[in-house]
């Protein structure tokens, strides 16, 4: 009698786990997924300035592995502008050091395939008048403090090389 219960609590301690686990599968698909890759976030003019450059960055790296090169265009352009303005509100080696190995960090989580491929799609982007004018409207902010309104047009230009806005 006592192996017939111990086969049996052994048998329910096994079958509960065994649910739970499924369980956890079913419910939350996303738990057991990995978690280096996301969603790519569409851009839109309401968002931008509002998300930090790093997030921007991992949402390029997601567009980048999901093909979906013009949004993995628009958030390195994002960030990069980002890091930018902020070197130049407040220059520094952190602020500067930040700027030039974030978007390192980041891509050195796609292969190499997956690298030359965007940067060929990004060349296009930033070679081409329109499609650059288009990728600097996209990036404009509402920002009421004319300080940091001229630093990021600056940093557009500096970094993209949007054409010059004059801000009164």
């Amino acid at each position: 009698m006592v192996i017939c219960t111990k086969f049996i609590v052994h048998w329910l301690i096994l079958t509960l786990l065994l649910i739970l686990t499924a369980g956890c599968g079913i419910a939350n698909p996303s738990a057991m997924t990995d978690h280096t890759e996301g969603d790519c976030v569409d851009i839109s003019p309401e968002s931008v300035g509002t998300i930090t450059a790093e997030r921007h960055y991992e949402y390029m790296i997601n567009c980048i592995r999901m093909k979906h090169y013009t949004n993995a265009s628009s958030h390195y352009a994002i960030a990069g502008v980002q890091t930018w303005r902020d070197y130049l509100a407040s220059p520094g080696a952190a602020s500067k050091q930040r700027h030039q190995t974030e978007l390192r960090k980041q891509l050195g989580k796609l292969s190499d395939k997956e690298r030359k491929l965007f940067w060929d799609k990004l060349n296009v982007t930033l070679r081409d008048d329109e499609k650059l004018q288009q990728l600097c409207q996209l990036l404009e902010i509402s920002e009421t403090n004319h300080r940091s309104k001229n630093l990021w047009h600056m940093a557009k230009n500096g970094y993209l090389h949007c054409e010059p806005v004059t801000i009164f």
